[in-house]
């Protein structure tokens, strides 16, 4: 068999829909869903296998003006990302109001000279009249390329941008193993989906400067597995809020992040701890490297 392969970035503002678009040709969560900005922390690595072709996705942290020491690094990691592929999928929220954020990834894409795909995301949530404003920006831009229009709320276009995608890939040898979907360890899976349902269920109550880190694991196929995370936060009025009352609000997050893992891996048990860290704001940077 002729294997092919194609590098694609996951480019875009916060919080317009790329993880979740990653997560649906996945078919699986590699990469956590939430409103708050920022939720990728690092580029993830998910790879889709057809055929003898395979597309391995970078889902790059979303990209505003860098402020601080972990602004930075989310900059620093999203041009990183961009080095090594050779393709780009520039994701654009149709619901949200064109930003300066978005006009610098698409100077940079276009810059880039590297094959671009453009969609605007969330196009159900929308009038036609704001789909055909957005499209005429992107082409006063200089992209002369046809737009996708897609959503994962209702699946429309997400299967034909993928093929269109597949047309990327060249001769060359696969990444990844035929069914292996992501870089990302079963523990730190877990952990993400501990901080997934944290930031659900805190609301607007935590920033999100936190870190979920697995400190212990056990998966063996013949027993139930464990996974011990420590939650690591920098103020410790927070911890109390994570914690709650009698340990109610951390027992909430450990449970449906538990109940979610338990579709996946079956039967398992999750312990959940919160610490903090003074210097979190700094130490990020190490954790996630």
């Amino acid at each position: 068999m002729n294997k092919k392969v194609a590098q694609i970035a996951i480019i875009g503002s916060p919080n317009v829909g790329k993880s979740s678009l990653l997560n649906y040709w996945l078919d699986t969560k590699v990469s956590i869903v939430s409103s708050k900005p920022h939720t990728t922390r690092n580029a993830v690595f998910g790879s889709i296998t057809k055929d003898d072709s395979q597309i391995v996705f970078v889902d790059t942290p979303g990209f505003a003006r860098p402020s601080g020491v972990w602004g930075k690094h989310l900059s620093s990691s999203l041009k990183n990302a961009l080095k090594d592929v050779e393709a780009i999928l520039l994701v654009i929220d149709a619901a949200k109001p064109l930003k300066i954020g978005t006009e610098i990834l698409l100077e940079l894409a276009l810059k880039s000279e590297k094959k671009l795909f453009i969609t605007i995301h969330k196009s159900d949530a929308v009038k036609n009249a704001d789909l055909l404003k957005i499209t005429q920006w992107i082409k006063d831009k200089g992209y002369t390329d046809g737009v996708h229009l897609t959503s994962t709320n209702n699946q429309h276009g997400v299967d034909v941008l993928l093929e269109d995608m597949f047309k990327e890939a060249k001769d060359g040898n696969w990444l990844f193993d035929e069914n292996e979907k992501t870089n990302l360890t079963k523990e730190w899976i877990g952990a993400e989906y501990v901080r997934e349902k944290a930031f659900y269920l805190l609301h607007e109550e935590i920033p999100f400067h936190l870190a979920v880190v697995p400190r212990k694991w056990s998966f063996d196929n013949e027993k139930a597995w464990e996974l011990y995370v420590e939650i690591i936060i920098y103020n410790k009025n927070h911890k109390k809020i994570i914690v709650g009352n009698r340990g109610s609000m951390i027992k909430e997050i450990g449970s449906a992040a538990r109940a979610e893992l338990m579709t996946k891996w079956g039967k398992g048990s999750l312990f959940v701890e919160v610490s903090v860290d003074p210097d979190f704001k700094e130490n990020i940077l190490h954790i996630y490297k």
